[in-house]
């Protein structure tokens, strides 16, 4: 079977351009080496209070779209300015979130649960612990990445 030059060319732009989105949609993920530093000159500071990932916290406690919150890609800003943390029902998610909050957001954390988390890059794999949180509008529970909430 003879390819032509032209569908062999054809192929292989269309698997630059593939390769390239995905280049760019895992640095500005911080996943490849060269996104946390943008990530970290536009990342919100953080605020006071203790953050889920370094204590275990109980009862209530607030969101929070803190620098590590923001750099590990789990809040985000709408079109009108605000700022939200993204949130996992009905299990734990570091991506693929199906619901999210408004920072500062005042939730009752129900259990935690703490989960092992392999970075793509590196390959190295370090603990998180996640919050299954109620928020005050609704009874459905929701799961928090530990970066993302404080007491």
């Amino acid at each position: 079977m003879i390819v032509s030059k032209d569908v062999f060319m054809k192929q292989r732009l269309f698997l630059s351009f593939c390769l390239l989105g995905m280049g760019l949609l895992l640095v500005g993920c911080g996943l490849l080496p060269g996104g946390e530093e943008e990530a970290a000159a536009t990342a919100v500071p953080a605020p006071v209070g203790i953050s889920g990932d370094q204590t275990q916290l109980f009862g209530q406690a607030t969101l929070a779209c803190t620098e590590t919150c923001s750099t590990r890609g789990q809040c985000g800003t709408l079109a009108s300015g605000e700022r939200v943390v993204l949130l996992g029902v009905p299990e734990p998610a570091v991506e693929g979130h199906n619901r999210w909050a408004m920072d500062n957001t005042p939730v009752t954390i129900n259990t935690d649960q703490e989960r092992q988390l392999q970075r793509i890059v590196a390959g190295d794999i370090y603990p998180l612990r996640f919050y299954q949180i109620t928020l005050p509008d609704t009874p459905e529970p929701a799961w928090v990445a530990g970066w993302c909430i404080r007491q």
